[in-house]
This record gives C-alpha cells, structure tokens and sequence, in this order.
C-alpha cells in the first residue's frame, strides 16, 4: 500500500503537471492548520472561509472496517500535532527518515509548492 502511493508521488513531482500539485505535509496541517487551509484556497484560487480548527470529528469505521485497517481515517475534536513516537522499528525509521524528497530543493526540480 505504501510502496505504490510512494512511487505515485514521485512521479508526480516529476511529471508534466506539477503546476497543479500543491504538497500539504501532515505536520504543517496538525501544527499549522489555519496557514495549511489558507494555502489551499490561494492554490485552487477560491475565496477563504473560516473553519473551527476546534471542533472537527470524522470517522469512517465501515470502510476503515472493510480494508482491515480499524481508526485509519479517525479524526479527533480538533486539530492538533500528536507528537507521537513511530510505531516503526528503529532501523526501518533510520533507513526512510532522509526520503521526505519533498523537502529538498535538489530533489524538487519542478518546484513543487510544498506547505
């Protein structure tokens, strides 16, 4: 599941389209939600309008049910930065940490707007 959304990725940040792709980093959307949903209106062009940062709940428990993935798309009361440890053994976190090519400008030869 992970290796194909990856390998989607890149290839977009390579591809003849990259004047339409806007990179929202989960980090920027939990810590900074207010600056993320701002940078997406500005992106799609459309007018801004105030959300509640402090009152969102969203749970898909049937189709999460369905894929064996129980509380994948879970989305608390509000937003907000978890600041948990990985669930990933230590040398698997090791091997991928340096690949979040997003955030490197040398690997961004489009120039990919990331947030």
């Amino acid at each position: 599941m992970v290796g194909f959304a990856w390998n989607a990725l890149r290839e977009a940040f390579c591809g003849e389209q990259t004047a339409c792709l806007l990179a929202l980093t989960y980090e920027t959307l939990t810590s900074q939600p207010e600056r993320a949903i701002a940078a997406v209106y500005e992106f799609i062009g459309e007018k801004p309008f105030a959300h509640d940062f402090q009152n969102i709940e969203f749970d898909a428990e049937e189709f999460d049910r369905r894929i064996g993935t129980p509380g994948l798309h879970k989305v608390g009361k509000r937003v907000e930065s978890p600041g948990r440890k990985t669930v990933l053994p230590g040398d698997l976190w090791r091997k991928y940490e340096n690949d979040a090519f997003w955030g490197d400008p040398a690997r961004n030869p489009n120039q990919v707007k990331v947030i």
